[in-house]
């Protein structure tokens, strides 16, 4: 630190110790002083051995008694290291400040390489046009790479056309790559050979014919279908080698245009699939409605004729017939249209009709070609041919043709719609014999049964006039034997009346069933509950030393025949008393149950049941599954309810296991 004490002279030459800006901060400060205030100020002045140095100078008065300003006193202070660190530090500040704008401007353009990246990543999810999404792939590999040459080309045929580009390429560049270039081309060549990237150094100027060269090339093919058809290049001038990160940038870019593509293609196929489909849908409509009128109508022919219209109505101009084979030549027993005339009678030694009718299978050519030496000039104008055999109990009954005027491919749509109308022909034909064969059988299996049933009935009618006489006579034969006694003639006697009584029973038992099938049934309302009732009083007054629990359930009123309905129930009611007699406390269930399709009765006994693995014998006539001398009858019984009940149009069941007791039961259907 050092003190001045100025005097007069030297306050007129002290500032010019100081040079520049500095000598005018000094002579301010003495200014200042000189009206009686204090100053600082920083500056640069040379020591007395000439070193420049910085100083920080406080100049101020000394005052009188009288408060004047007279002499003045500066205190300089050597602040040279504090300047030279504060330079240090703007100087280091300055260089932080370049790096932090560099690294600014270095973000920014990572930001819009990503935005760009980003906006590709998104197209590739929707874009389905390539050209616009390999625009966004060069803006993303120019950011990337912004010294090279970028360009993407779509492939037709054996020319590659650039469909994308970078902005450095000249106008005259652009108009080569936009105008084609061909497969020989030794870029182009080595990656349709290589049929994967490949990065070398290949000289580029032949595709864009530039006259810089480019040290560095990679391209990426695009492929579709397992074909390349599309090609991304990067061409450097200046950089000698592709690293690891490169490559996979551009592999990925070029990912997103091979997905583009392949959705592009699904779509198209898409569309041409819904454009079948909707044609497929209005063919099927169409065999809808001719399966609707088929169904109406009975004639072959008229069938056949309608189906040829209807398949014409939906087809491309053209005319139809169908081939009978007659005897050895083949026919037209049916057509639409005029055309087919011109086959007349040469049609019989069309060896065409009978090869396609050997080979069983549909024939559809979009350009007709006969089998023929000799085609009328009629015929060889045909355009496109559908033949298709039509097969009636697995043999060719005829040939169903349609020819169209003009050559034309058979679509999915048109070809299901043709089968499955010649399949439909097919099944209402055969449907159509079949009806008629059932009802032909039908008719003779009334006939029949008819006849059965009037022989059954008037048989066992007839029988009982000599089974009549057969018990007659055994009674005048026991009365005589009682004034002479023979014990072996009435034991004769005994097992002969024995016999004729349960022939008897069986005849009335068949003279019943005979009865039912002749029935003619009359429907009515039937209370369920008040016919059970009179059945368990006959019953019970036929059994009074038996002890029955009855559990008789609420019934029904159901719309049945009453008569028919009484002896089902009767039987089977008396079926529970029988077979439950034999145990200690007889219990017998009775209820009914409704559902979707109308009434279930049931009828339950704790009785000596059957066994289950001969239940399909149940219902049978004269079918027993207890020995006679233990349980009586006729075995017509069962049988007898398994009629009426098929005849009130239901179904009749059994459950039981032996000893357990078993469950009969029948439905009645719901009747309007």
């Amino acid at each position: 630190m050092e003190i001045n004490d100025f005097t007069a002279y030297q306050h007129r030459r002290w500032p010019d110790f100081w040079t520049g800006e500095d000598r005018l901060k000094a002579q301010a400060a003495l200014d200042r002083a000189r009206h009686g205030d204090r100053s600082t100020f920083e500056g640069q002045m040379a020591t007395f051995n000439g070193t420049l140095k910085w100083w920080e100078v406080q100049v101020a008065p000394i005052m009188d008694q009288q408060g004047v300003a007279g002499e003045l006193v500066a205190v300089s202070t050597d602040i040279t290291a504090r300047k030279q660190a504060e330079q240090a530090l703007n100087a280091l500040n300055a260089e932080l400040e370049r790096q932090v704008q560099d690294r600014v401007r270095q973000l920014n353009t990572t930001a819009q390489a990503h935005q760009a990246f980003m906006a590709f990543t998104e197209a590739v999810g929707i874009q389905t046009d390539v050209a616009v999404l390999a625009k966004e792939a060069v803006k993303i590999l120019q950011h990337h790479f912004p010294n090279a040459s970028i360009g993407y080309y779509s492939r037709e045929h054996e020319v590659w056309t650039a469909l994308a580009w970078s902005d450095d390429l000249s106008s005259e560049a652009v108009q080569v790559i936009t105008a084609g270039v061909s497969s020989d081309h030794p870029v182009i060549a080595e990656v349709l050979a290589a049929r994967e990237a490949v990065f070398d150094y290949t000289y580029l100027k032949a595709v864009v014919r530039s006259p810089a060269s480019y040290q560095a090339v990679g391209s990426v093919p695009v492929t579709l279908g397992g074909e390349v058809c599309g090609l991304l290049s990067v061409g450097f001038r200046t950089t000698p080698v592709w690293s690891e990160q490169d490559q996979q940038l551009l592999r990925a870019v070029t990912r997103g245009l091979n997905l583009a593509l392949e959705r592009s293609a699904y779509l198209q196929r898409l569309e041409t699939q819904n454009a079948e489909l909707a044609a497929q849908a209005r063919a099927l409509e169409s065999v809808a409605r001719l399966s609707a009128e088929l169904a109406l109508l009975t004639d072959r022919r008229t069938l056949i004729r309608r189906a040829l219209e209807l398949v014409l109505s939906v087809l491309p101009e053209g005319e139809g017939a169908f081939y009978e084979r007659a005897g050895p030549v083949w026919r037209v027993a049916v057509q639409s249209g005029d055309g087919f005339h011109a086959f007349g009678e040469s049609v019989g030694h069309a060896p065409s009709l009978g090869h396609l009718s050997d080979q069983r299978e549909p024939l559809f050519q979009h350009a007709w070609h006969p089998f023929l030496k000799r085609i009328p000039e009629q015929v060889a104008s045909v355009g496109a041919c559908a033949t298709l055999p039509l097969l009636l109990n697995g043999e060719v009954s005829g040939l169903f043709i349609v020819s169209l005027s003009q050559k034309h491919d058979w679509s999915t749509a048109e070809r299901t719609m043709l089968i499955t109308t010649v399949r439909s022909l097919e099944l209402v034909i055969e449907g159509a014999i079949g009806a008629a064969h059932l009802t032909r059988e039908r008719q003779l299996l009334a006939l029949t049964t008819a006849e059965l049933e009037s022989f059954v009935y008037s048989a066992s009618h007839d029988l009982r006039t000599p089974v009549r006489h057969v018990m007659s006579f055994a009674e005048l034969a026991r009365r005589a034997l009682i004034t002479t006694p023979n014990e072996k003639a009435s034991h004769y006697i005994e097992v002969m009346q024995q016999a004729a009584s349960e022939m008897s029973g069986m005849i009335d038992a068949m003279l019943l069933l005979s009865r039912v099938g002749r029935h003619t049934v009359v429907l009515r309302a039937v209370d369920l509950e008040q016919v059970v009732t009179q059945i368990r009083w006959h019953l019970m007054a036929a059994v009074p030393h038996l002890s029955i629990d009855w559990q008789v359930a609420a019934l029904p009123t159901v719309i049945s025949d009453l008569s028919l309905l009484q002896q089902a129930m009767t039987q089977l009611l008396d079926n529970a008393v029988k077979f439950s007699s034999t145990q200690a406390a007889p219990h017998i269930q009775v209820w009914a149950e409704e559902n979707d399709t109308g009434w279930t009765v049931f009828v339950r006994d704790n009785g000596v049941g059957f066994d289950p693995t001969y239940q399909h014998k149940l219902f049978g006539v004269f079918q027993r599954l207890h020995r006679e001398k233990h349980f009586g009858g006729a075995g017509v019984g069962l049988a007898t309810v398994r009629r009426i009940v098929i005849k009130l149009g239901g179904e009749v069941f059994a459950d039981s296991q032996v000893n357990q007791g078993a469950t009969f039961g029948f439905t009645l259907p719901v009747h309007s």
